[in-house]
């Protein structure tokens, strides 16, 4: 918009408008913007919040336990995908420091009884035979809370 002729104060205004910060035309439009993850902080691999997965991948653990082990303990593991020279922040996987809110899994209040039985070849004289002819089937109820009875137990905590 500057190239064109258009005043500074209209092309802040129009910063404004489309959501972005006019303070970033203050300044010598001609020098090259000054990089943020150069001075943004610690990198990666010396943050102490990451130290512990580091050691994990010392160890010889693959990437793949160390990002599991990462999301157990709330921490995004896309950081892990980015350059390890860079802070958290700013590196590629563009992951920020902290617990991720959307990857929060409710823990399950109830304990389900398994059930184990052998695959049997449906035949003219099976119970799945049987049920394939039977016209009323589309009329059963099923009871969900005796279901629930039978096969779960709700944990006490």
């Amino acid at each position: 918009m500057l190239k064109v002729g258009m005043p500074m104060p209209a092309v802040q205004h129009a910063m404004t408008r489309d959501g972005l910060d006019p303070s970033v035309m203050d300044g010598d439009h001609n020098k090259p913007a000054p990089d943020p993850a150069a001075s943004a902080g610690v990198p990666l691999r010396d943050d102490p919040d990451y130290a512990k997965y580091f050691k994990m991948l010392k160890l010889g653990l693959p990437m793949g336990a160390v990002k599991n082990a990462m999301e157990r303990d709330g921490k995004d593991p896309s950081v892990m995908d980015g350059d390890h020279g860079l802070p958290a922040g700013g590196a590629a996987g563009g992951g920020a420091r902290g617990p991720t809110k959307a990857k929060k899994k409710e823990r399950d209040t109830h304990r389900r009884t398994r059930l184990h039985w052998e695959a049997v070849v449906p035949g003219s004289n099976s119970v799945w035979a049987m049920v394939e002819e039977d016209p009323e089937l589309d009329m059963i109820q099923i009871d969900e809370k005796e279901f629930t009875d039978l096969f779960q137990a709700e944990l006490k905590a």
